[in-house]
């Protein structure tokens, strides 16, 4: 379309009035603003007289043109608008904004009409934020599942973003119950009857405005409850946490959240230990009033053990593992350097510069999300002879600019080959250090993941591994697989953030990452004894022979699963090492999912864009896994056969519906990590003698 010619009438460059009023002629089938075709006459009109006013003096010129009428004229249009690059348009190129106060009236209209998106998205455009109170605009697209409409309503609105989550605080502190919602129509009662949903948008929300979670008390404590029970999980149920561990981490919390101690208390009493619960009423200063009943019995029982947590820091978990029952440490302990000084990195790292293979972790605290992000608590090298362990927390405060750069080279030098496991875990812990990391780290080259390249081998070449076993799982799988004995992840779940270290988080620590080099010559050894190619370069062969029809898009199986054509069950099943998936930030949880069933699935990390996504794809083929308002951003640049858009809620639901959509084979590793965590915890907590 040729562009229109904006030129000066008597009645100025405003005269696109007329064009205003044409639209509502009977007989109009020409020129329409309501079309929201931005290639329409009218755009171009618009976008010309846009220009026209941008140029020398022009909008302050023609700017008496603009009257109290036309603007109510155009406003009318606006109300009707429905692309929004177009309302955007109207409204700057005709000053809206200047009078915004004039077209409250209408908007209040809007409101009580329940038009809730478009009050949002004038309110912004006009100025009019604080007209509008949270209870009355905000609440009920909250309640509507539909908060993501009011992103630019609430990003130029401090004042709304902190009384938004002080009151979903609210309602996780039962200050706001069901009766007040009343007069909403919920469309998802269990967003609000779920503490769990709502601590997860209200802890987004306090990342991305960057507010104080002091704000939300109640949210803090319902983490860190969750924190707790989590703990006591993992020590009573799984037993999978050490007793000098399990009472560190509880100091940790209570340290970060005093406000527990009850609740503390509590959970001995449930999981019928109350006895364990003697050490922290000495350290707590708790009085007997406030302590459970059964407590208060076993004080009076056993008053020795008020003063026995002193003693259980300090032990020694050696003597209570058998490691000859675990792969061990093949370098002495003695000959494992801590660099916790400027001095000692600056001596040991000509040593990591100058090796040509250069195995990498890092250990971090779990925080349960409550509070600060984690951090990384220590960075381990191994290179060929010796084993290295960066103490971050010490030297992050005092080494230099220059010391990152060198630590960033490490990564981003192609002549070094770096091996780790799950290794995007670290590179998303370690990019946080300091900027000049991050920037090593986006340009990572010669890397070898082991945790994707074992799923790759045991499809294409399983004979390159010496054992066959899938009760381990992880690193320690693949430590397994070549060496028959699975690495002691005992302090897999450890207060990394304690100092000093124990000679066992040492040990951990170091045989974490020099299990690596140790893998890394097994393979080669074994390749070479197998007359196998190349085993860091191996591919996945095709996953349909030839004469197979072409995989249908998620959107087609979708319709299929829900009887709109041939049941998804007919289809044939998939190998789950033969998908790749990337999860984006709506369903980060689903990703650790589908890896703890043996699918390649990776997650963005909070904060990362739908950019990253189309990065994944372009890069890797991934398939995009999402929900909500991205779905519909990234159809634009993602084939549908590469995206698909969740139904499901839970990140178990979301699994389950991911296994039935593309068919992935059901294999022995996938049964067993399908059984919900409530159902295993139940059974769990039933085999328990209180």
């Amino acid at each position: 379309m040729k562009s229109v010619c904006v030129k000066e009438t008597t009645i100025g460059p405003y005269g696109l009035q007329h064009l205003i009023g044409y639209q509502y002629a009977p007989d109009n089938d020409g020129i329409d603003l309501l079309k929201s075709k931005q290639d329409s006459l009218a755009a171009n009109m618009l976008v010309e007289l846009q220009a026209f006013l941008n140029q020398d003096n022009n909008a302050e010129k023609y700017k008496s043109c603009v009257s109290a009428k036309l603007q109510k004229d155009v406003y009318d249009v606006v109300i009707r608008q429905k692309n929004a690059g177009m309302l955007k348009l109207l409204v700057r190129t005709f000053h809206l904004s200047q009078n915004g106060e004039h077209f409250l009236l209408p908007l209040r209209y809007q409101l009580q009409q329940g038009k809730y998106r478009e009050v949002c998205t004038l309110a912004v455009l006009l100025n009019l934020q604080s007209h509008f109170t949270t209870s009355e605009l905000l609440v009920p697209l909250f309640l509507e599942d539909q908060l993501s409409c009011a992103d630019d309503f609430l990003s130029s609105s401090p004042t709304h973003q902190k009384e938004l989550v002080i009151f979903i605080d609210n309602i996780i502190g039962k200050k706001i119950t069901m009766t007040d919602f009343q007069r909403y129509k919920i469309k998802d009662p269990k967003r609000i009857r779920s503490n769990k949903i709502l601590s997860g948008i209200l802890a987004k929300l306090l990342k991305r405005f960057g507010l104080d979670p002091v704000l939300c008390p109640h949210f803090q404590k319902f983490r860190a409850t969750g924190g707790l029970r989590y703990l006591f999980y993992k020590y009573y149920i799984e037993k999978s946490l050490q007793l000098s561990n399990f009472y560190s981490l509880i100091d940790e919390s209570l340290q970060e959240s005093p406000y527990i101690a009850i609740d503390l208390m509590n959970l001995f009493v449930d999981y019928c230990d109350p006895q364990g619960a003697l050490p922290f009423v000495t350290k707590l200063k708790l009085q007997q009033t406030d302590l459970p009943r059964q407590i208060r019995d076993a004080v009076i029982k056993h008053p020795h053990l008020l003063e026995e947590a002193t003693h259980i820091e300090q032990e020694d978990w050696d003597s209570e593992i058998d490691n000859h029952q675990f792969f061990s440490l093949d370098v002495p302990q003695e000959e494992v350097v801590i660099i916790d000084t400027v001095n000692k990195f600056e001596e040991n790292f000509d040593d990591l510069a100058g090796s040509p293979l250069l195995a990498i972790d890092a250990e971090w605290k779990p925080n349960f999300g409550v509070g600060s992000t984690e951090q990384a608590a220590l960075l381990q090298f191994a290179t060929t002879n010796n084993v290295y362990i960066l103490d971050i927390l010490t030297l992050q405060n005092v080494l230099q600019d220059s010391h990152w750069n060198n630590i960033s080279q490490l990564f981003s030098d192609a002549n070094i080959t770096k091996l780790g496991y799950g290794i995007r875990s670290d590179y998303k812990i370690l990019s946080g250090l300091h900027p000049k990391m991050k920037e090593g780290i986006v340009a990572a080259e010669n890397v070898i993941d082991f945790d994707i390249t074992k799923g790759i081998l045991l499809e294409e070449h399983p004979n390159i591994f010496s054992y066959d076993k899938e009760d381990h799982k992880g690193l320690s799988n693949l430590v397994y697989r070549c060496f028959g004995l699975p690495l002691n992840k005992s302090h897999c779940f450890s207060n990394w953030s304690a100092r000093p270290l124990t000679r066992s988080q040492v040990t951990y620590a170091a045989l974490d990452v020099r299990c690596l080099i140790n893998v890394y010559n097994y393979m080669n050894q074994r390749a070479a004894e197998l007359d196998l190619p190349d085993w860091k370069t191996v591919k996945r062969r095709p996953t349909q022979p030839a004469k197979k029809p072409k995989p249908q898009s998620p959107v087609v199986l979708l319709e299929k699963a829900s009887g709109k054509g041939k049941s998804a069950q007919q289809r044939e099943p998939v190998k789950a090492s033969d998908l790749r998936f990337v999860c984006d930030t709506m369903v980060q949880g689903l990703a650790r999912e589908l890896r703890s069933c043996g699918v390649d699935a990776v997650a963005l990390a909070t904060g990362e864009g739908t950019e990253h996504c189309i990065e994944h794809y372009q890069k890797e083929q991934r398939i995009v896994l999402t929900r909500g308002k991205s779905y519909n951003a990234l159809t634009k640049h993602i084939p549908p056969q590469y995206l698909y858009k969740l139904q499901s809620e839970t990140g178990k639901e979301q699994l389950a519906e991911v296994i039935e959509i593309f068919k992935i084979k059901n294999t022995v590793s996938h049964r067993r990590c399908s059984k919900p965590r409530k159902m295993q915890q139940s059974k769990a907590q039933k085999r328990m003698a209180c």
